[in-house]
């Protein structure tokens, strides 16, 4: 037996699709440009507002530069005014230094100063023995040492040393007070060249 297909189904009869077609390359067409036109719009909106930013921020850098030229316009009298207190205070702070210095080292109007006396003082260590306070008046013709020791027989032992310093010779203690502080660990001293003055 002897078996024949026939193929009744032609190429020709099947019904052929078309890919692009006119109305489909215009649709499409159409479809790109709305799209490119839409993407345009959105650039130039950006654009538009990144103008507007642009011109905003380069009115403030106008404004800032402004007040930066009013501010540097004032720096310089303010800094002339600063300057001119800064000389006067280093002028004053001098004038009282050599004032003190006068008075230390005895130029002043009495001629007399007592840095002498607080540099024979300064020189005199006796251990065990400490000054709380030293009043010089009259240009030193008038003297209070007050301190403490641990032992009474220090106190006298300060006072020979001072005996031997150029600006204490000649000078009498008229005052000699020895007192046993309140705990009883040490002395208190006072030694005062006139009697009438007040401790």
């Amino acid at each position: 037996m002897t078996t024949q297909q026939i193929n009744l189904y032609q190429p020709v009869l099947r019904k052929q699709r078309k890919l692009l077609s006119a109305a489909t390359l215009v649709q499409g067409t159409a479809l790109v440009l709305v799209g490119l036109l839409a993407i345009y719009g959105y650039g130039l909106w950006q654009v538009r507002a990144l103008e507007q930013q642009v011109a905003h921020a380069a009115q403030q850098q106008g404004e800032r530069a402004r007040q930066l030229q009013a501010l540097a316009a004032l720096a310089p009298a303010r800094g002339e005014d600063t300057l001119a207190r800064s000389v006067e205070a280093a002028q004053a702070d001098t004038a009282g230094m050599r004032r003190l210095l006068e008075v230390l080292s005895g130029t002043t109007r009495e001629g007399r100063g007592f840095g002498d006396h607080l540099e024979g003082l300064a020189r005199q260590r006796v251990d065990g023995l400490w000054i709380t306070a030293v009043r010089v008046r009259q240009g030193g013709a008038a003297l209070e040492v007050r301190g403490s020791a641990v032992r009474p027989e220090l106190v006298p032992r300060l006072v020979q040393r001072l005996g031997r310093e150029a600006a204490f010779r000649g000078m009498e203690f008229e005052v000699f007070s020895l007192q046993r502080a309140p705990d009883g660990g040490h002395v208190d001293f006072v030694l005062r060249t006139h009697a009438g003055e007040a401790g």
